[in-house]
């Protein structure tokens, strides 16, 4: 909100790219999940309620194997190694 001054913009944030996010923890804009399952876990159920939670984001009733899937699928998407800053001319 305090790019656009939009009331429909409030808690909206640019994102990242899921490369490399099983090394990126804590999670989200706060630090405040320790762990990518329980990141994974928050969101499959729904978020956390705010005015501008998406009608799209409800539970979705996931299992232990369910969370541990999409972890695994997530941990696939580390590039190997590193990314480095590049140098800028």
């Amino acid at each position: 909100m305090s790019v656009t001054k939009a009331e429909s913009d409030w808690a909206a944030f640019k994102v990242p790219s899921l490369r490399n996010v099983a090394k990126s923890a804590p999670y989200f804009h706060d630090g405040s999940v320790a762990d990518l399952k329980g990141a994974v876990r928050l969101m499959a159920a729904g978020g956390v309620p705010n005015k501008n939670l998406s009608p799209l984001m409800v539970d979705r009733g996931l299992t232990d194997a369910d969370l541990d899937s999409i972890v695994a699928f997530l941990g696939a998407l580390d590039c190997g190694k590193g990314l480095e800053q590049p140098t800028l001319p």
